[in-house]
């Protein structure tokens, strides 16, 4: 459902910001649904260049969701990692 809406938005001609993508992924986390997960993780690969904060907010929900190796995939393919993103992978470590 929520990946539809994504699509429709971008047929129409708005642009999806990284702000909400980012609160997607938030909600992923907070239900622990990785499957919508993975799905806007691929959508926001397709549609958006990947910003540090974006990218930091994958780590957190895979590694919140359990899936540490997917949280470290993203984390090494990072182009620009900072604060934020040490402390969420580190924080990943430390839960498994």
């Amino acid at each position: 459902m929520v990946v539809t809406v994504l699509d429709s938005v971008a047929k129409s001609g708005l642009k999806v910001t990284s702000i909400t993508y980012m609160n997607l992924l938030q909600s992923c986390i907070d239900t622990n649904s990785i499957q919508l997960g993975r799905k806007i993780h691929e959508r926001v690969d397709v549609v958006e260049e990947l910003n540090p904060f974006v990218e930091t907010k994958l780590v957190s929900m895979y590694a919140k969701c359990g899936f540490l190796d997917d949280a470290r995939k993203v984390f090494y393919a990072m182009r620009e990692r900072n604060l934020y993103s040490w402390s969420a992978m580190i924080g990943a470590c430390l839960r498994d």
